[in-house]
């Protein structure tokens, strides 16, 4: 299964990067950062199944080859998506090499997706991605500072979901956790 996954991303990618070298940055814009924005995106669900390091790299490239032309002014919720994606992008990397700046890449990524007004879920969801990677970070650096942020954006993040669904008792446990490590 996975080799078939494999295969069909592959794919995928080569079709968008075919329609990416047929279509003009100058003529074409918006289609171009769309395509840019899809590579990205396939990219990191190839990271998944092989070469981590090299389709996140990828990925990368392909996000900010997107937001050259999806500004958060011109383009806000297409700006706040790929900044969310990149952000995971830069979180995954961090797994792989330069634990400390891809992390902390990754937090102004989210944080940039963050300024983008969003429904609520959506929000939460950013706030968490957030929280997940200065908790991380509290693991390596400033532990205290990067707990409290973490802390910070846990609790942003548990606005957004109803006490009864998963995400929501996650999060809860996560606080909970942070909430004590500082206590030591």
């Amino acid at each position: 299964e996975i080799k078939g996954k494999k295969e069909n991303l592959e794919n995928a990618i080569t079709s968008y990067q075919e329609a990416i070298t047929s279509t003009s940055l100058m003529d074409s814009p918006i289609h171009y950062a769309a395509l840019q924005h899809k590579v990205g995106s396939v990219n990191i669900k190839l990271a998944e199944v092989s070469e981590k390091e090299e389709n996140l790299e990828n990925a990368l490239t392909a996000f900010q080859e997107a937001l050259k032309i999806k500004t958060i002014k011109s383009y806000p919720l297409d700006y706040g998506q790929i900044q969310n994606e990149l952000g995971i992008a830069y979180e995954q990397l961090a797994s792989v090499k330069d634990t400390v700046q891809n992390l902390e890449n990754a937090v102004t990524a989210f944080q940039e997706a963050s300024k983008v007004k969003t429904d609520i879920l959506t929000y939460a969801g950013r706030q968490n991605n957030l929280g997940v990677s200065y908790w991380r970070l509290s693991r390596i650096k400033d532990k205290k500072q990067n707990l409290l942020h973490a802390l910070h954006y846990f609790e942003e993040a548990e606005k957004g979901y109803t006490s009864d669904s998963e995400d929501y008792a996650r999060i809860t446990t996560i606080i909970t956790i942070i909430k004590k490590d500082l206590r030591e």
